[in-house]
């Protein structure tokens, strides 16, 4: 009886010095991580100080609404299409500064739609040997 006693004793002595250690060892990385931290915070703020509070960003158009079409592809293409013909027409002298180009959305979707219904339903028979 004595001996399951000290075992039990001897048990619970192991278990509280390992949850006192490892309460430590928490403690410690908690520590460590707060002064981690600290020092991000302090460098985000340090480059945040140093980027300017105003930027203009050259050859923007004008925003459009797709409002609840699902064509998100249709408008990103024809943005992207305004902006390079935009950017190259006012490097090359073709446009002035404050003129843009003006796309059509709706006849880009209608002829890429034409297109795909065409070459889907339009393809050669091909022969089955």
């Amino acid at each position: 009886m004595w001996i399951a006693g000290g075992v039990f004793v001897t048990a619970n002595v192991l278990v509280l010095g390992s949850i006192a250690v490892v309460g430590k060892s928490v403690t410690d990385s908690l520590a460590a991580i707060k002064a981690v931290e600290a020092r991000q915070a302090s460098q985000v703020r340090s480059v945040a100080n140093r980027l300017p509070s105003k930027f203009a960003v050259q050859f923007v158009t004008p925003r459009q609404d797709q409002s609840s079409r699902g064509t998100c592809w249709d408008f990103a293409t024809i943005a992207l299409l305004e902006w390079s013909y935009r950017a190259n027409g006012v490097r090359h002298g073709w446009l002035q500064p404050d003129e843009y180009v003006a796309l059509s959305e709706q006849v880009w979707f209608i002829t890429s739609s034409l297109k795909y219904m065409y070459n889907t339903f339009h393809q050669p028979m091909t022969r089955i040997a």
